[in-house]
Protein backbone atom coordinates (compact mmCIF):
# COMPACT_ATOMS: atom_id res chain seq x y z
CA UNK A 1 0.00 0.00 0.00
CA UNK A 2 1.35 3.42 -0.93
CA UNK A 3 0.63 6.03 1.71
CA UNK A 4 1.94 9.45 0.88
CA UNK A 5 4.19 10.77 3.61
CA UNK A 6 4.89 7.51 5.47
CA UNK A 7 7.71 5.09 4.67
CA UNK A 8 7.20 1.39 3.93
CA UNK A 9 8.95 0.60 7.23
CA UNK A 10 6.54 2.86 9.16
CA UNK A 11 3.58 1.16 7.50
CA UNK A 12 4.94 -2.37 8.20
CA UNK A 13 5.32 -1.62 11.93
CA UNK A 14 1.71 -0.47 12.43
CA UNK A 15 0.37 -3.85 13.62
CA UNK A 16 3.07 -4.32 16.24
CA UNK A 17 2.30 -0.81 17.54
CA UNK A 18 -1.48 -1.50 17.53
CA UNK A 19 -2.01 1.30 15.02
CA UNK A 20 -3.81 1.64 11.72
CA UNK A 21 -3.48 3.79 8.64
CA UNK A 22 -6.54 5.89 7.82
CA UNK A 23 -7.21 7.67 4.55
CA UNK A 24 -9.60 10.51 3.96
CA UNK A 25 -11.66 10.09 0.79
CA UNK A 26 -10.69 12.23 -2.18
CA UNK A 27 -12.43 15.55 -1.91
CA UNK A 28 -12.36 18.55 -4.16
CA UNK A 29 -13.37 21.18 -1.60
CA UNK A 30 -11.47 22.06 1.56
CA UNK A 31 -14.57 23.18 3.47
CA UNK A 32 -17.50 21.02 4.45
CA UNK A 33 -20.12 21.48 7.07
CA UNK A 34 -20.17 18.95 9.88
CA UNK A 35 -23.43 17.66 8.42
CA UNK A 36 -21.75 16.99 5.06
CA UNK A 37 -18.83 15.17 6.70
CA UNK A 38 -21.24 12.87 8.56
CA UNK A 39 -23.29 12.28 5.39
CA UNK A 40 -20.07 11.44 3.50
CA UNK A 41 -19.49 8.55 5.94
CA UNK A 42 -23.19 7.68 6.39
CA UNK A 43 -23.03 8.29 10.14
CA UNK A 44 -26.01 9.47 12.17
CA UNK A 45 -25.60 11.60 15.27
CA UNK A 46 -27.60 12.54 18.36
CA UNK A 47 -27.50 16.29 17.68
CA UNK A 48 -28.70 18.56 14.91
CA UNK A 49 -25.45 19.73 13.38
CA UNK A 50 -26.94 22.01 10.73
CA UNK A 51 -26.26 25.14 12.78
CA UNK A 52 -22.50 24.45 13.09
CA UNK A 53 -20.25 26.54 10.87
CA UNK A 54 -17.87 25.11 8.31
CA UNK A 55 -14.92 23.19 9.63
CA UNK A 56 -11.53 23.22 7.94
CA UNK A 57 -10.54 19.97 6.31
CA UNK A 58 -6.97 18.89 5.84
CA UNK A 59 -5.87 19.34 2.26
CA UNK A 60 -5.74 16.56 -0.30
CA UNK A 61 -1.94 16.71 -0.04
CA UNK A 62 -2.22 14.93 3.33
CA UNK A 63 -4.97 12.34 2.93
CA UNK A 64 -3.35 9.81 5.30
CA UNK A 65 -2.91 9.67 9.06
CA UNK A 66 -2.11 7.03 11.65
CA UNK A 67 -4.25 6.31 14.71
CA UNK A 68 -4.44 3.68 17.44
CA UNK A 69 -6.65 0.76 16.46
CA UNK A 70 -7.74 0.15 20.04
CA UNK A 71 -11.49 -0.30 20.53
CA UNK A 72 -11.50 2.39 23.22
CA UNK A 73 -9.65 5.65 23.78
CA UNK A 74 -6.51 5.92 25.86
CA UNK A 75 -5.75 8.35 28.67
CA UNK A 76 -9.03 7.56 30.41
CA UNK A 77 -9.73 9.80 33.40
CA UNK A 78 -7.31 12.47 32.13
CA UNK A 79 -8.58 15.91 31.21
CA UNK A 80 -8.29 17.36 27.71
CA UNK A 81 -5.62 19.73 29.08
CA UNK A 82 -3.53 16.78 30.29
CA UNK A 83 -3.97 14.82 27.05
CA UNK A 84 -3.04 17.82 24.87
CA UNK A 85 0.16 18.26 26.88
CA UNK A 86 1.09 14.58 26.56
CA UNK A 87 0.46 14.49 22.81
CA UNK A 88 2.15 17.83 22.14
CA UNK A 89 5.31 16.68 23.96
CA UNK A 90 5.42 13.66 21.62
CA UNK A 91 4.71 15.55 18.38
CA UNK A 92 1.21 14.06 18.08
CA UNK A 93 -2.12 15.72 17.35
CA UNK A 94 -5.58 15.23 18.80
CA UNK A 95 -8.42 14.12 16.56
CA UNK A 96 -10.84 16.53 14.95
CA UNK A 97 -14.42 15.54 14.22
CA UNK A 98 -13.43 14.85 10.63
CA UNK A 99 -10.47 12.63 11.55
CA UNK A 100 -12.55 10.87 14.23
CA UNK A 101 -15.32 10.09 11.73
CA UNK A 102 -12.79 8.85 9.13
CA UNK A 103 -11.12 6.72 11.82
CA UNK A 104 -14.46 5.33 13.07
CA UNK A 105 -15.47 4.40 9.52
CA UNK A 106 -12.13 2.65 8.86
CA UNK A 107 -12.35 0.89 12.24
CA UNK A 108 -15.90 -0.30 11.48
CA UNK A 109 -14.85 -1.63 8.06
CA UNK A 110 -11.95 -3.48 9.69
CA UNK A 111 -13.76 -4.84 12.78
CA UNK A 112 -17.46 -4.87 11.89
CA UNK A 113 -18.41 -2.41 14.64
CA UNK A 114 -17.71 1.17 15.71
CA UNK A 115 -15.07 1.99 18.35
CA UNK A 116 -15.64 3.77 21.65
CA UNK A 117 -18.86 2.07 22.68
CA UNK A 118 -19.74 3.17 26.21
CA UNK A 119 -16.68 5.42 26.15
CA UNK A 120 -16.10 8.88 24.76
CA UNK A 121 -13.11 10.55 23.16
CA UNK A 122 -12.03 14.16 23.51
CA UNK A 123 -11.65 15.66 20.02
CA UNK A 124 -8.55 17.62 20.97
CA UNK A 125 -7.90 18.92 17.47
CA UNK A 126 -10.70 21.49 17.71
CA UNK A 127 -12.77 23.51 20.12
CA UNK A 128 -16.42 24.41 19.96
CA UNK A 129 -18.29 27.31 21.49
CA UNK A 130 -17.88 26.45 25.13
CA UNK A 131 -15.31 23.68 25.29
CA UNK A 132 -13.78 20.57 23.78
CA UNK A 133 -16.04 18.23 21.81
CA UNK A 134 -16.31 14.61 22.94
CA UNK A 135 -17.54 11.77 20.75
CA UNK A 136 -18.41 8.10 21.06
CA UNK A 137 -20.90 5.56 19.70
CA UNK A 138 -24.08 4.18 21.18
CA UNK A 139 -26.17 1.78 19.05
CA UNK A 140 -24.41 2.95 15.84
CA UNK A 141 -25.24 6.59 16.60
CA UNK A 142 -22.40 9.07 17.00
CA UNK A 143 -22.92 10.78 20.34
CA UNK A 144 -21.49 14.32 20.46
CA UNK A 145 -21.18 16.53 23.51
CA UNK A 146 -18.96 19.39 24.72
CA UNK A 147 -16.94 19.40 27.94
CA UNK A 148 -14.71 21.95 29.61
CA UNK A 149 -11.07 21.11 28.99
CA UNK A 150 -10.37 20.51 32.69
CA UNK A 151 -13.17 17.92 33.18
CA UNK A 152 -12.23 14.26 33.48
CA UNK A 153 -14.12 10.99 33.91
CA UNK A 154 -13.26 7.27 33.94
CA UNK A 155 -15.10 6.66 30.66
CA UNK A 156 -13.66 9.62 28.70
CA UNK A 157 -10.23 9.53 27.08
CA UNK A 158 -8.38 10.71 24.01
CA UNK A 159 -7.09 9.47 20.68
CA UNK A 160 -4.01 10.71 18.87
CA UNK A 161 -3.30 11.32 15.21
CA UNK A 162 0.10 10.92 13.59
CA UNK A 163 0.43 13.16 10.56
CA UNK A 164 3.01 12.48 7.86
CA UNK A 165 6.34 14.13 8.74
CA UNK A 166 6.06 16.26 5.61
CA UNK A 167 2.52 17.44 6.36
CA UNK A 168 1.81 21.13 5.98
CA UNK A 169 0.16 20.92 9.39
CA UNK A 170 3.34 19.83 11.18
CA UNK A 171 4.98 22.69 13.04
CA UNK A 172 8.42 21.10 12.73
CA UNK A 173 9.31 19.39 9.47
CA UNK A 174 11.04 16.08 10.00
CA UNK A 175 11.96 12.98 8.06
CA UNK A 176 10.58 10.75 10.85
CA UNK A 177 7.05 10.26 12.07
CA UNK A 178 6.00 10.93 15.66
CA UNK A 179 5.44 7.96 17.98
CA UNK A 180 3.17 7.55 20.98
CA UNK A 181 5.41 6.75 23.92
CA UNK A 182 4.29 4.60 26.83
CA UNK A 183 2.94 6.50 29.83
CA UNK A 184 5.10 6.69 32.91
CA UNK A 185 3.51 4.87 35.87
Amino acid sequence: MKAYGFTNKEIRELDERNEMLVRFPDISSYHYTIEEVLRLYDIQTNVNVRHHSNIYLWSNDDPWFIASKSNEPELLCKSAEEAISIYKDQGLHGMTLRSYVAFADAYRKRNGDYPDRNKQTFLLGETWRCGVPVAGFDRNILILDVWKDYFKAPDVGSRYVVLPPTSIFQKKKSSKRAYRLPDNP
